[in-house]
């Protein structure tokens, strides 16, 4: 199955928080902002980059999203969808399936956290990062290619 790039515009969502969750993005180019809503707006929890990947959480507790996932530049994705995954994690052993879902559960916790914490501190601001930040993550650019060979 050849897994296709969609593009977002700054403030284009690529998911709502509380919608299904089907599948898992692998960011290319550009920056994410992972925001949960508060009164009047949103916090954000995480800005995701280049290489890495958004929306996996879902994949391994089979819930609906934990938080917006909002293009806070032009970005560039590969949508993977979780059925494509499924032969790849099927043949795990339970006890790690039992851990990836531990850990999925704790994520979506520390999220809900973070958003308490930073509510009650006022610290809506956007995080901004480094040119050093960037400049690491494209060093990976590599590892991209290595999780699309792989749901192929």
């Amino acid at each position: 199955m050849a897994l296709e790039t969609s593009t977002f515009r700054t403030g284009e969502a690529l998911f709502h928080e509380g919608s299904d969750s089907k599948s898992l993005f692998l960011i290319k180019v550009g920056r994410i902002s992972i925001r949960k809503s508060v009164d009047g707006g949103y916090i954000e929890i995480a800005q995701i980059g280049p290489n890495q990947i958004i929306g996996e959480v879902g994949f391994f507790d089979q819930r609906t999203r934990s938080a917006d996932a909002v293009a806070v530049s032009y970005c560039e994705a590969v949508e993977i969808p979780y059925e494509s995954l499924k032969p790849i994690f099927d043949p795990a052993p339970d006890y790690l399936k039992k851990i990836m879902t531990g850990l999925a559960s704790r994520l979506r916790e520390a999220d809900e956290v973070i958003r308490e914490l930073k509510e009650r501190l006022g610290e809506n601001e956007i995080k901004i990062h480094t040119s050093a930040e960037a400049e690491e993550s494209n060093e990976d650019e590599s590892e991209t290619q290595k999780i699309l060979k792989q749901t192929e």
